[in-house]
């Protein structure tokens, strides 16, 4: 029982290592976004 309790616990550290980098990477995508649109106003600019 205590070993089925340990990988209960492993298995959800697991998932939420996971959805913390899931979150981590749409934020790095969302600055690339961000990024790009301010090079591409620039351009405009000139």
């Amino acid at each position: 029982l205590a070993s089925c309790e340990r990988q209960s616990v492993t298995s959800h550290r697991q998932s939420v290592t996971s959805r913390r980098q899931s979150v981590t990477s749409r934020r790095q995508l969302v600055t690339s976004h961000r990024q790009s649109f301010t090079s591409y106003e620039q351009l405009v600019t000139f």
